[in-house]
């Protein structure tokens, strides 16, 4: 019988592993997917806001654009104001709030965390037998597209 007191801690070893990589990935993953629905419920309060911005008050076209980006920009970032600022600051960037015509004359408004992967909130760890938890995409984005 004395033998077998070690034999528990042996077999926990392997078992330990396998469910802290479960549940660092249920945390890592549920954090990613949270933050894509936010760009993407972000994108679309961009998105309603360009129906507020009135095209025949303004002499151009690109006068007009460049309020349509202005707004759907403000209103994109307010969206997202109760996320942290490491958050805020990869998405308040040039391409982080993309806001563009589409042929049809659609205004396309999209939110991205560039390279996430790369700096993701919570880091990937490399567990034995099971490899990099979480693998995620390269850039978490939302979009929306609407016809002012």
């Amino acid at each position: 019988m004395r033998r077998q007191r070690g034999a528990l801690a042996l077999e926990f070893a392997p078992l330990f592993v396998v469910f802290f990589g479960v549940f660092y990935a249920i945390v890592s993953y549920s954090l990613a997917i949270l933050l894509q629905q936010a760009f993407t419920q972000a994108a679309a309060e961009g998105a309603r806001a360009v129906v507020k911005v009135d095209p025949v008050a303004f002499k151009t076209d690109s006068a007009y654009l460049e309020a349509v980006r202005q707004a759907a920009r403000t209103r994109a970032l307010d969206s997202l104001s109760w996320t942290s600022q490491t958050v805020r600051a990869r998405v308040d960037t040039a391409t982080g709030i993309a806001v563009t015509r589409t042929a049809q004359g659609a205004i396309s408004v999209t939110v991205k965390y560039a390279d996430y992967a790369n700096s993701p909130i919570i880091p990937a760890i490399d567990l034995p037998g099971l490899g990099k938890v979480p693998a995620l995409p390269t850039d978490l984005l939302g979009r929306a597209v609407i016809q002012p």
